[in-house]
């Protein structure tokens, strides 16, 4: 799972899946989330769904990731994106 575009309030972000997993990520359920410096626990951001996300003001500063959970065959397998930011005004 790959993050493309610039992390800028206002300028959109896009997962795009990759190699093997890319048949299964169409139906998976994307989850966007921010972390600020010196924190160890990435924080859910709420009301966000799907492959884009628009990085807001709240999120100066922080860097962003977005992970795919799609059920494969009965178990659920999590894929994460690498983090992008920090995010700037």
């Amino acid at each position: 799972l790959v993050l493309a575009g610039n992390a800028a309030v206002g300028a959109m972000l896009t997962a795009t899946a990759v190699a093997d997993a890319q048949a299964a990520l169409p139906s998976a359920a994307y989850h966007w989330y921010r972390i600020a410096p010196g924190q160890r626990t990435w924080v859910l951001i709420e009301g966000t769904q799907g492959t884009t996300y628009v990085p807001a003001p709240v999120d100066i500063g922080k860097n962003l990731m977005v992970v795919a959970v799609v059920n494969q065959n009965g178990k659920v397998k999590r894929v994460a994106s690498q983090s992008l930011g920090p995010v700037q005004p």
